[in-house]
Parts: structure tokens; sequence; C-alpha cells
């Protein structure tokens, strides 16, 4: 089956990415957050702004890997690629976010261990 040989898959990932370097990654999260928004360079009417501010989604659902937990942020990485012989452990599509933003935080490391 699909779903199996892929749970399977995300299964052997995450037992090379619990020991990188001897450093645990210690989470994959599922989290909702609050975006900053813009009507960008544009101009915005009195008569529409309402709508703008209703009609305008701001809400960002992600999943990503815990690099980094402080109080004040959380620093996801959405791709991991491990060390080999020619390069180091990196980290592609890193965001840090705001804590203050998080609006729903739930953790899926159980589902790939």
């Amino acid at each position: 089956m699909v779903g199996e040989a892929s749970l399977q898959t995300t299964n052997s990932i995450y037992k090379q990415l619990s020991t990188t370097r001897g450093k645990m990654i210690e989470k994959l999260i599922y989290i909702e957050w609050c975006d900053v928004i813009s009507s960008g360079s544009e101009w915005t009417e009195e008569s529409k702004l309402g709508e703008w501010i209703d009609d305008t989604q701001w809400v960002i659902k992600q999943c990503g890997f815990i690099i980094r937990e402080t109080p004040k942020y959380i620093l996801l990485a959405g791709h991991i690629k491990m060390e080999d012989s020619f390069t180091e452990t990196q980290y592609g599509h890193l965001q840090k976010i705001p804590k203050g933003l998080i609006l729903k935080r739930v953790d899926l490391t159980k589902h790939i261990k």
C-alpha cells in the first residue's frame, strides 16, 4: 500500500534526523499562525475597508521541524538534508515565528517515530 510505504519511509527519515550529529531534532509540529498582511501599495477607499479586512485571509497553516525554540519565538525548518561526505546538515525553508502569533499547535512527532 502506498500509505504504509510512505509511513515507513517517513519513519526511516525520522530515525536519521533523530541523530543528526548527536543532536535530537525534537519535534515535528503543525501550527496555525497569524501572518502580517498588507494591501500593497494601492489605496483602499474607506467604503471598501471593511470588505478588505473581513475577506483577507491571514491565518497560515504550516508543518515543520522545530530547530530552535525560545520563550519569544519558534524556528521551523520545512526541509532537512542530512550531512554526507560532501556537506554538513542543511536546513531549508527556515521560518522564525513569534510565539504571540501562534493560534494553534499540534505535536506530530508521535506519528513519525
